[in-house]
C-alpha cells in the first residue's frame, strides 16, 4: 500500500504501476512453462525419431550440425517430413535433449 500512497494525486499513475507489477507477476508465473524440458524432449525423440536413425547419427565425425540454429532447423525439417505437427515447445525440448546428450553446442550459436 505504501507504493500506492505516492500516487494519490494521480490515479492513472497508480494503475500504470499496478499494471506493470501484474505483467511482471504473470511473466514470472509463465516462465517455468516456457522453459525447455530435456526429459520431455528425450521422450519425443525416442517416440518419433529413434525409429529411423540411431544415436550414432549425432556422434559421427562428419555430422552436419554445428550450431543451435542448425540443430533447430534439422529438428523442424524432420518434423515436417514426418508430419509431426510439433509446436515450438516440442522442437525446443528435443533440441535441449539432443544438445545436452550429444552435441554440446554453445547456446548462442
Amino acid at each position: 500500500m505504501n507504493a500506492l500512497r505516492q500516487f494519490r494525486g494521480d490515479p492513472s499513475r497508480a494503475w500504470e504501476h499496478l499494471s506493470r507489477l501484474g505483467l511482471v507477476g504473470l511473466t514470472l508465473i509463465a516462465l517455468p512453462a516456457l522453459a525447455a524440458e530435456p526429459e520431455r524432449g528425450r521422450m519425443l525423440y525416442e517416440n518419433h525419431c529413434l525409429g529411423c536413425h540411431e544415436s550414432r547419427l549425432h556422434i559421427r565425425e562428419d555430422r552436419q550440425v554445428d550450431s543451435i540454429a542448425g540443430l533447430r532447423a534439422e529438428i523442424r525439417r524432420w518434423g515436417t517430413v514426418q508430419a509431426l505437427n510439433w509446436r515450438q515447445r516440442d522442437v525446443e525440448d528435443v533440441l535441449d535433449y539432443l544438445n545436452e546428450r550429444y552435441y554440446r553446442l554453445d547456446p548462442g550459436s
